[in-house]
């Protein structure tokens, strides 16, 4: 049976000393730095054309279905690793009996397989998707994985580089030479700036952008911990500038006979019947296109092996995510219902550009570096690094054969660096081209949607189908000598012995439940949770992802 499972697995390396770890704080700020990224600069523009209500609901299904395929992935990895560890005994096991010299039993069982698979993830093994694909699928589904994980980052990098590109040269007093500096019309609904002095500066900012990024993105993780737990609370501190902000003037400044005024002062188009609408009104193009935004938003499985490597403590992982995505929800649908009321029609594809007019010197001068703050902040706390890193994680991994945690080399290093080099390099380039926003987070969210969707459903059935083979299996072996998991029918036993026995069909349907609870341990994890680890489940997930998928499709389609 593990004839199969030979090669699959490169073998381990004992490291020199113990890697390098954080803790759950650290690990915390770094994964919310890589979910929040610059996806939530589009939240209230998909509010405003999805409503309020429909909004929230598909935002809710989509952050539940991310959390749900994350804590599927921990439990695969912890699967994977069990059947790595049962390898690596079986090896020793071998290479012992075929020794001339044989240690006593008991000096054995410490080599010897165990008669439970012991699920783990640890901090010295790291499972990238990629080789999950392979172990649990096969290499075409790994190679199918890393095309489609390469063309969703590519995306993800390109939104990176334009909002640094249009926030920076829409604010920055760029009149010299060939450059002028660009208004925010510029950028409303084009592909790129119109303008040859405003191309050449939103171009010139691109550059700046790629000076900042290259150098971080080249960097171990484990190195930027400190760095991205500051640019995670700067992130939170922009969110939540806004929407105090807007909250104030739509709660007391902004009120005049009750009529809510927008940002530039006057009335806002959001009262009446209109507001009502954006409230309770239903747009079904509207809601599937907020498939795609949100999903962008929210998606956190394709950086989830790297984020929570350096990760110490790897017990509550499952509920560490959870925590990350509360405190997400709790931001974006704050910033989706005020800032929407707040600036109605006239809310921007990228939100913080919104904030251009309030960064002339008509205004206080508080309220002048609160703009700029808002404005260029989020594009230099970009998390850039962080899918320039896992990215070309996988990309390594499929080249070299081995994950970046068993490098052994400096040639395997520096191959490595100039991944990250090359695929750090490629998006800034593509951005120089197009600029706008929602029009790559469209198609950037749809790729996500789908990977979220596929590959974790994919691996969850398949490894829960493997360990029962191959665990299942093993224990059949040993059943006799094992006790029988608990399933609440001994206790009636016992108790009918004491008085009439059972009759056949009770013994059979004993025996058909006991069955069924042996082999549902044989893949249970610690990161296992009654229903939602159940193989239905994933396969429910499937289908109603693909289901929403093709409409969201359908939808961007019929709305050019």
């Amino acid at each position: 049976m593990w004839s199969r499972l030979k090669g699959k697995f490169p073998p381990i390396l004992e490291p020199s000393k113990g890697p390098k770890t954080v803790g759950l704080a650290v690990g915390y700020f770094m994964v919310l730095n890589y979910v929040v990224g610059n996806g939530f600069l589009g939240i209230p523009f998909t509010f405003y054309h999805a409503g309020m209500v429909g909004s929230i609901t598909i935002f809710l299904f989509i952050m539940f279905m991310e959390w749900n395929s994350a804590r599927w992935l921990f439990e695969v990895m912890s699967r994977a690793q069990a059947l790595e560890t049962f390898k690596q005994e079986q090896l020793v096991e071998t290479q012992s009996e075929k020794s001339d010299h044989l240690p006593a039993l008991s000096d054995r069982s410490h080599v010897m397989p165990d008669d439970h698979p012991k699920y783990e993830i640890l901090v010295t093994r790291k499972f990238e998707l990629t080789e999950l694909c392979q172990v649990f699928v096969g290499r075409w589904f790994k190679v199918f994985y890393l095309l489609v994980v390469i063309t969703a980052s590519f995306i993800v990098l390109w939104t990176y580089s334009t909002v640094a590109g249009s926030a920076w040269s829409t604010n920055l007093p760029l009149n010299f030479g060939p450059l002028r500096m660009c208004t925010e019309e510029e950028f409303q609904d084009n592909i790129y700036p119109k303008g040859s002095g405003c191309l050449a500066a939103y171009r010139f900012c691109v550059f700046l952008f790629a000076v900042v990024v290259l150098p971080l993105s080249l960097l171990d993780l484990k190195n930027v911990g400190v760095i991205q737990t500051i640019f995670g609370g700067l992130r939170f501190a922009i969110i939540g500038a806004m929407v105090l902000y807007a909250l104030f003037n739509l709660g007391i400044g902004g009120l005049q006979g009750g009529v809510p005024l927008s940002a530039n002062g006057t009335e806002s188009n959001l009262t009446g019947n209109v507001l009502s609408d954006f409230v309770y009104g239903f747009s079904f193009t509207g809601w599937l296109s907020a498939i795609a935004l949100f999903t962008s938003a929210l998606i956190i499985h394709p950086g989830l092996s790297t984020l929570t490597h350096p990760i110490k403590n790897k017990k509550p992982l499952g509920w560490f995510v959870l925590s990350i995505y509360g405190t997400v929800a709790v931001f974006y649908v704050l910033m989706g219902v005020i800032l929407t009321l707040w600036f109605g029609s006239d809310v921007n594809s990228t939100i913080t550009l919104n904030w251009v007019p309030s960064t002339k010197s008509d205004h206080s001068v508080a309220i002048r570096v609160l703009s700029y703050f808002i404005i260029l902040v989020p594009s230099i706390i970009s998390a850039y690094p962080l899918v320039v890193y896992f990215t070309s994680n996988n990309i390594y991994l499929v080249l070299m054969g081995k994950d970046t945690s068993q490098k052994t080399s400096t040639r395997e290093w520096v191959v490595l660096v100039l991944i990250k080099a090359i695929f750090g390099v490629l998006p800034l380039i593509v951005a120089l081209f197009v600029s706008n926003l929602i029009f790559i987070l469209k198609y950037a969210g749809l790729v996500a949607f789908l990977t979220s969707a596929l590959f974790p459903g994919v691996l969850q059935l398949t490894s829960q189908r493997k360990c029962a083979k191959v665990f299942g299996g093993k224990r059949e072996g040993v059943a006799d000598s094992q006790p029988t998991p608990s399933t609440g029918l001994e206790m009636d036993t016992i108790k009918r012995e004491e008085g009439a026995p059972l009759m056949e069909g009770e013994k059979a349907d004993g025996e058909k439940e006991a069955s069924r609870m042996r082999k549902d341990a044989v893949y249970t994890t610690p990161y296992s949770l009654p229903v939602l680890s159940h193989p239905i489940a994933a396969i429910v997930q499937l289908a109603v992802a693909g289901v929403l998928f093709v409409a969201a499709c359908a939808s961007i389609a019929y709305r050019k």
